[in-house]
């Protein structure tokens, strides 16, 4: 929810006021996970040589590529989303904050919704994902943005598949490295990084060569990949016994 509020105060105030209320909203994180996170455990630390080798595995490979193309299908987009949602849908600037708020909510909803879906089918969840996302932009595309409130219905759709997103990328990498967890957390962080990177500079590359409105072919080259990336994983025996596995 920050890109809605920072959007609205800079388009009513200033850009200083956005920055203000960052720093503002970042010290009382810290502050509430000083007093409120309780200190873990300390654990017999793994040698950075045991937590290398999961690197040797093909299938932690495939899950690093897999989490840069489902987080990037998301965000390659939805960085875009403000001025899309302005030019092509014809929205006031007003309007787009609170699209943009509804969008940030609907992520809480479709974080809370796929911790079920994981917990019961995290196969189908991550297979199904891609293909959820990609008909949102192939309606997208195909002229379903213009209309104002079938473009709310599918912001909607797609702040909760957002949400969902977050879940996927940490389960799949987390579950094909689980002898080095706390690496394979740190690679979740950093392949998510990339996929946001890459699918923004993606994304801006068909703004700056053609139109604002050719932006979700890139969310869409970016979602196809992945769906390719994760159904092969899936179609090796060796995936579904591990993501099985407990």
């Amino acid at each position: 929810m920050g890109v809605p509020i920072s959007n609205f105060l800079a388009e009513q105030i200033t850009l200083a006021a956005s920055m203000a209320f960052f720093a503002v909203v970042t010290a009382i994180a810290l502050i509430a996970t000083i007093i409120f996170i309780p200190p873990m455990k300390q654990q017999k630390p793994l040698s950075y040589g045991s937590q290398l080798n999961v690197l040797k595995q093909p299938m932690v490979w495939a899950s690093i590529f897999a989490v840069i193309f489902l987080n990037g299908s998301v965000f390659g987009c939805f960085n875009y989303l403000a001025a899309y949602l302005t030019d092509v849908t014809k929205l006031a600037p007003s309007m787009v904050s609170i699209v943009l708020f509804v969008y940030g909510v609907c992520n809480i909803f479709g974080s809370m919704i796929a911790g079920n879906l994981l917990t019961v089918q995290p196969i189908w969840t991550v297979k199904l994902f891609p293909i959820a996302l990609s008909i949102i932009y192939l309606i997208l595309y195909f002229g379903g943005s213009t209309i104002v409130l079938f473009m709310l219905i599918l912001t909607i759709i797609w702040g909760i598949l957002g949400g969902v997103n977050a879940n996927i990328n940490q389960y799949w990498l987390s579950h094909s490295a689980p002898e080095a967890p706390d690496f394979a957390n740190g690679l979740f962080l950093t392949s998510a990084n990339v996929g946001t990177m890459t699918a923004t500079a993606f994304c801006g590359f068909f703004i700056d060569h053609f139109s604002i409105e050719e932006v979700i072919l890139g969310g869409l080259i970016f979602s196809f990949v992945s769906l390719l990336i994760v159904w092969f994983q899936c179609s090796k025996t060796s995936a579904f016994s591990f993501f099985f596995k407990g």
